[in-house]
């Protein structure tokens, strides 16, 4: 008798009251997690994360050891990693930041945020660092995530090593990945994947060169029309690429400025203004002569770690035009 029974399914399981969620993950950015995301390294800047350096920079006995180039002044970094700051509080973008002064002691290079993590459309990618001396930064960066309620798509993980500035959005069609001493091919075919799940077409492994460290020290875009480019670290695939894809290539090929001024390094605001150091003059007066805005901020003190403003500066959010 009791085979004969219709059994009735419960909305939990699909019955009388079920109801899809029905959305992709893209459409739950804004509304239950955090506005984030990044489509192009060109769209217009709203959010990005800092650190600003604490006790972790001071007593380093040898820069060798800690990836530095000299020992930091640590009263006038603490005050030009501020004024940094400051430029991108009056240009309308959100400055949030990795407070971690009890757990970055053995950090020196946290305030390197760019290298923690890769933003993506749908969510971020946190790294796992490849020196020995940095290993552990991301789980800071991963907890500020949660904090901000930015989703995390994935860790790098495995034998993966993988850092933020050797990836270079440039649209929807073209994303360049640098393989080199900070990421590893592992990493590379998993962001790969990651980013051809959410919809980007033509993804491009680029080799860099020895003595480089990440693909950001390499070339750099100004806006949707113009890439700055260091010929002599750059490959023919970079160049003819983003020509395909209607760039105008500005050369620097002044070796000192590459180097010391580290020219390259720099951040876009929108289309038309961008946030630089203020050593390399010879590169600043050819953004300006492309009618680009060179906000100029001094962050020498800074640079002695390795990083200018690119490489300071953790990208969350940019506006999608």
């Amino acid at each position: 008798m009791e085979d004969n029974v219709m059994k009735v399914v419960d909305s939990a399981h699909g019955g009388k009251g079920w109801v899809e969620r029905g959305m992709y993950h893209q459409s739950d950015i804004g509304l239950i997690w955090s506005n984030c995301g990044v489509f192009s390294e060109t769209d217009e800047l709203k959010h990005v994360l800092l650190h600003r350096p604490g006790q972790e920079i001071e007593n380093i006995r040898d820069h060798n050891e800690v990836l530095w180039t000299e020992i930091l002044d640590s009263k006038r970094a603490r005050e030009q990693h501020d004024n940094m700051a400051e430029i991108y509080k009056q240009n309308n973008v959100i400055v949030d930041y990795i407070d971690a002064e009890d757990l970055s002691n053995n950090y020196p290079n946290l305030y390197f945020c760019r290298d923690l993590f890769t933003m993506t459309p749908q969510g971020a990618i946190i790294s796992r660092l490849a020196s020995k001396v940095r290993a552990g930064e991301e789980l800071l960066a991963a907890k500020k995530m949660m904090q901000l309620d930015i989703p995390i798509i994935a860790t790098a993980h495995g034998d993966m090593y993988l850092e933020g500035p050797d990836v270079v959005i440039v649209n929807q069609d073209l994303v360049f990945i640098g393989i080199g001493i900070r990421t590893n091919i592992q990493a590379a075919y998993f962001v790969e994947k990651l980013l051809k799940i959410q919809g980007f077409s033509e993804i491009i492994f680029i080799q860099t060169t020895y003595g480089c460290g990440h693909l950001d020290g390499v070339f750099n875009l100004i806006n949707a029309k113009h890439a700055a480019i260091v010929p002599k670290r750059a490959s023919y695939e970079i160049y003819s690429n983003l020509k395909r894809h209607g760039f105008s290539i500005l050369d620097l090929n002044n070796k000192q400025e590459v180097d010391e001024g580290m020219s390259i390094n720099f951040v876009p605001l929108n289309s038309e203004t961008i946030l630089i150091n203020s050593l390399p003059r010879e590169a600043i007066k050819s953004y300006e002569s492309l009618g680009i805005e060179c906000i100029q901020v001094d962050v020498s003190e800074l640079m002695k770690g390795g990083g200018s403003v690119h490489c300071m500066t953790g990208v969350l959010r940019r506006k999608k035009h």
